[in-house]
């Protein structure tokens, strides 16, 4: 999964950080970095329980300086988010994904080209459709954000659109997506949990490389 962004559709919510926090993260540049002139950007997962608090912090990837990557963990445990709500409208687990980055792009050498790197980067979706042809307006690649329950087996019970786009391609992802499963959440107790989470899907009529 891959640098999604938080939405609630129908009864379902995902995780949703507080702003002040959220914007409070991105500026939380070590000064030790700074002065050395590193960049870095990294792909987060929280696990927040039903209460709303963080239950772990996983890096995913990272791009750039290696121990700078790892730095977001190490401060977002300290945050709560919104609660999660299952489709049942009570509080469920839910997964938080996103791209924390550090850049310096003044800087030259090493921390420019981390820089540019970073500045490169694409979120990419968590499922991928290629298609014949997609609507003239949105060219060769459209983007859905879904709202998926996932129970503790990993089956996908309920999936929503979060965007006023076809239903037929919603229809198509949340499909895809109830036959073939998600991941399986464990809690701290290493116990499978159900959970909501926000899914990026893309349909392209270009070929998969």
């Amino acid at each position: 999964m891959y640098g999604l962004i938080m939405f609630a559709a129908g009864l379902m919510s995902v995780p949703l950080p507080n702003v002040t926090h959220a914007e409070r993260l991105q500026r939380a540049y070590p000064r030790e970095a700074i002065r050395a002139g590193k960049s870095a950007a990294a792909l987060i997962r929280v696990v927040v329980n039903p209460s709303g608090e963080v239950e772990r912090c996983e890096t995913l990837e990272i791009y750039g300086d290696e121990d700078l990557g790892k730095h977001p963990c190490s401060v977002y445990g300290r945050w709560k988010f919104d609660r999660p709500v299952g489709a049942d409208g009570q509080p469920s687990f839910g997964v938080y994904e996103t791209f924390v980055t550090y850049t310096l792009s003044e800087w030259l050498g090493e921390a420019e080209r981390q820089a540019d790197e970073i500045a490169r980067m694409v979120q990419r979706p968590d499922v991928t459709f290629t298609v014949q042809s997609l609507p003239k307006d949105v060219g060769s690649v459209m983007d859905l954000q879904l709202v998926a329950q996932v129970t503790m087996a990993g089956e996908v019970t309920h999936c929503e659109g979060v965007e006023e786009v076809s239903a037929a391609y919603t229809n198509v992802a949340c499909g895809a997506l109830k036959d073939a499963g998600w991941d399986v959440l464990r809690n701290e107790q290493g116990a499978a949990v159900p959970y909501v989470a926000a899914l990026k899907v893309r349909f392209t009529t270009e070929a998969i490389g």
